[in-house]
């Protein structure tokens, strides 16, 4: 059962240089809340499932926990300076 009804989507693309060389990187993520204690984030590098992760799905998880601290810290959110982990921000995420 979701939280909330509409699904979040964010997107977008940045040309980085690799090796020298000028590369596009393209990134879409849709995620939505539930009921669930468990949480299911799929990773995919060129329309390939990476089932074993990889630094993109790290860079997602970590990324997640330092906004939504960032968030509750600049909104006074949370309460004797305490803040969220990991397992906290992705507990019900299905991304």
């Amino acid at each position: 059962n979701p939280l909330h009804e509409e699904v979040i989507t964010i997107g977008g693309s940045r040309e980085i240089l690799v090796d020298g060389e000028p590369a596009l990187v393209m990134v879409d993520i849709a995620m939505q809340y539930n009921e669930d204690f468990n949480d299911v984030v799929l990773t995919f590098v060129n329309n390939i499932n990476t089932v074993e992760g990889g630094t993109h799905s790290t860079g997602f998880r970590n990324a997640m926990t330092r906004t939504l601290n960032n968030y509750g810290k600049k909104n006074n959110l949370f309460k004797n300076d305490r803040s969220l982990t990991g397992e906290d921000v992705r507990e019900g995420l299905t991304a």
